[in-house]
């Protein structure tokens, strides 16, 4: 409980204190689902607003963010900044980890429609956020030095879901799905033009919602 608490949602953190043998932690490969978000025009933001304002903002949209994760069973990795990180199938074994981590995409892109509506209510501007979905096979566990370290992922679908959110602005939606993720998507899905990303020699495939 005190490892995964800061993780995981509560229920989740019972099922590891019930059954610890399903805990994978000890760097393993793993099969896995990403979403990175970025808040938009951050910087700029940040500089219009009063520091408390922009504490307040940036709580409340990393806080909708992480309720999304939790609904669907998602383990909120980091936050840098403006930016969030969360995956699946990476501590508790979840078949269905793809489509779990577009449904918390969904239900983000929900969530930050509801914020805006009590932002402008407060006389706040509303505010946007790009949402990266991939899946791959990567290598989790805890990470870092001998007195300080934390569990995360290592691999190059973490690194191409942190550049298809990057790419949702070019691309002219709000999330962008790369492909092994769209594969196996419950949802009806819409491909895109190919885009280039930085470290990639050949074009990925992306898709968003239909």
């Amino acid at each position: 409980k005190k490892q995964f608490g800061k993780y995981l949602d509560p229920r989740m953190v019972k099922k590891l204190q019930d059954n610890p043998e399903l805990c994978k932690v000890n760097g393993n490969r793993v099969d896995c689902s990403i979403i990175f978000t970025d808040l938009r025009g951050f910087t700029s933001l940040s500089e219009s607003v009063e520091p408390e304002m922009v504490t307040y903002i940036m709580n409340n949209v990393l806080d909708v963010q992480v309720k999304a994760a939790n609904k669907y069973y998602g383990c909120t990795d980091k936050f840098i900044g403006d930016a969030g990180m969360f995956h699946w199938n990476t501590i508790i074994p979840q078949p269905n980890h793809r489509n779990l981590a577009l449904s918390a995409a969904k239900e983000i892109e929900a969530n930050i429609i509801e914020l805006n509506k009590k932002f402008k209510e407060e006389g706040i501007q509303e505010i946007a956020i790009g949402i990266g979905v991939n899946s791959g096979v990567c290598i989790a566990g805890n990470f870092g030095a001998t007195d300080r370290f934390a569990f995360s992922l290592i691999g190059d679908p973490c690194n191409v879901a942190a550049r298809l959110e990057s790419s949702t602005k070019i691309a002219g939606v709000g999330t962008l799905i790369g492909e092994e993720t769209a594969k196996y998507s419950c949802f009806p899905l819409r491909e895109l033009e190919p885009i280039e990303v930085k470290g990639k020699a050949k074009a990925l495939r992306v898709y968003t919602w239909k």
